[in-house]
């Protein structure tokens, strides 16, 4: 079965989110803004491959998409990322991954083979950044057998330098983030991770008491399940990385259950701090220090649980000032029966959850 994507525009900043304190003056918005679906005339065709039935975590996981100008002719461009189920692993097949040209004009072009993008791993999500300081954007993208790094050819074509880079951990990779942590003009690279999945051995569906759900035989997982650590990557400036998760600090000793990641300045100091949206386990603060090294501010901060002292399914991240306060707060999506949670950052990584003042938590509670 197949699950259409939609392509929408959406001009929202961090999710429209208004602070009930602010003045009416500044909800004001311009009525006359419309949207309408270009998906028909767009060009855009592709299609995320699912199982109807997810009996196994890793086929509720959707698609991630990254946005690139891959030509540099000024235009974005849109690379969707695909996974194929459990089933079709076992019998050898791939989903296939697609890159769309901008055609500047409000279509795209299929450029998916041209490139070389096409079935790179069973692929979650990503990130764009120039890891070679070329000056051309190129892709991560983190897969359920670990990473695949593509670097830009600057012919529009795409090569995996993976093993090349030094990222081949197999481990099933979730999130990615690229910034250049220590100051050295070179991005760096954080991945969160999951959990230990082999689709030759899955387990067995509703078969425990954490493959339930209100008492109904769902996928097992997270919870139960063995939790995989996260991995910060350092670049040597040679088109190679160095795994340095433990010596700087982020190394995820309890080996949590990764999903979003995020650099921002959190505490204005000029330095990308680093949180990673943990699912049903608590959080990751971490401050940068900025000679390398990271703490672990997660609890002290605020942000490792809810403001009920409840761990959520985080797995969406978004920063920015919504309050026009000077700092940037974050927002992170959870479960159904779960609320948006906003951090409102207040100062010096002090965070308070304001998700139901701010209107966040209500419209959210029901949607995974």
């Amino acid at each position: 079965m197949f699950l259409g994507l939609r392509l929408l525009l959406l001009l929202v900043a961090c999710f429209g989110l208004v602070s009930r304190q602010e003045s009416q003056s500044q909800q004001q918005f311009d009525s006359s803004i419309r949207f309408a679906d270009a998906t028909p005339s767009s060009g855009v065709t592709f299609e995320h491959v699912v199982s109807p039935e997810k009996k196994y975590l890793y086929e509720s996981m959707s698609g991630g998409v990254l946005l690139l100008d891959y030509d540099r002719d000024g235009w974005l461009d849109i690379y969707f990322t695909n996974a194929q189920s459990v089933s079709m692993t076992l019998k050898g097949e791939k989903a296939r991954s697609a890159l769309y040209h901008n055609n500047h004009d409000g279509t795209f072009t299929d450029v998916t083979d041209k490139a070389g993008v096409g079935y790179p791993c069973s692929a979650m999500g990503g990130a764009v950044g120039d890891y070679d300081n070329d000056g051309w954007p190129d892709m991560v993208l983190t897969c359920q057998e670990g990473l695949v790094l593509l670097r830009n050819n600057r012919d529009g074509t795409f090569s995996d330098v993976t093993k090349q880079a030094r990222l081949s951990d197999p481990r099933w990779s979730t999130g990615a983030a690229f910034a250049d942590y220590d100051g050295d003009g070179f991005v760096d690279l954080m991945i969160s991770r999951y959990v230990d999945f082999d689709p030759q051995k899955p387990p067995v569906f509703g078969s425990g008491p954490t493959c339930h759900y209100r008492g109904i035989p769902v996928q097992c997982g997270p919870r139960g399940m063995k939790g995989l650590s996260d991995s910060l990557y350092h670049n040597n400036g040679d088109g190679t990385f160095t795994e340095v998760s433990s010596t700087s600090g982020v190394q995820d000793a309890g080996n949590l259950y990764g999903l979003g990641v995020l650099w921002s300045d959190l505490d204005g100091n000029g330095r990308p701090d680093l949180f990673v949206a943990d699912d049903s386990t608590p959080n990751y603060l971490y401050r940068n220090d900025g000679k390398g090294h990271f703490a672990d501010v997660s609890f002290m901060s605020g942000t490792a649980v809810s403001g009920e002292g409840a761990e959520t399914a985080g797995m969406g991240v978004a920063a920015c000032d919504y309050n026009h306060s000077g700092r940037f707060s974050l927002v992170v999506t959870t479960f159904e029966d779960q609320a948006a949670t906003l951090y409102r950052n207040d100062g010096a990584m002090n965070f308070t959850d304001v998700s139901f003042a701010a209107g966040v938590a209500t419209p959210t509670i029901k949607f995974l």
